[in-house]
């Protein structure tokens, strides 16, 4: 199954249980269909956006940022995004395909090189 990465900006002051339910909203719709939630992480809390940004006709100045990476099929990862853009707490989604395989991410030993 492929590796994938998704970026996501979330709308700026979200209460900390709102925050949590959104990653736990994520990473169960993937558990739930077989998949791995490898890592979360929070890049940037509340910060100004390069320019603004609207959702459901508000306009917004601030936000934060969060990416997320997760093993999956296609069609989970389609539908998790699917399911993010039609949440309001979410103002922009992305996903990038990382790998197609774990082995294109982990260096085989003879291409390591031992620095001593």
């Amino acid at each position: 199954m492929p590796l994938y990465e998704i970026l996501a900006i979330s709308k700026a002051q979200l209460h900390q249980k709102l925050t949590a339910d959104l990653l736990k909203l994520s990473a169960t719709s993937v558990l739930s269909n077989g998949g791995a939630v490898k890592s979360f992480q929070r890049l940037n809390t509340d910060v100004k956006l390069p320019f603004r940004m609207r959702k459901d006709k508000v306009y917004h100045t601030h936000g934060s940022y969060w990416q997320m990476h997760f093993i999956s099929n296609p069609v989970v990862a389609n539908n998790l995004v699917s399911t993010l853009k039609t949440d309001a707490r979410i103002l922009r989604v992305n996903i990038v395909k990382v790998a197609e395989k774990l082995d294109q991410l982990v260096q085989s030993k003879e291409k390591t090189k031992r620095y001593i």
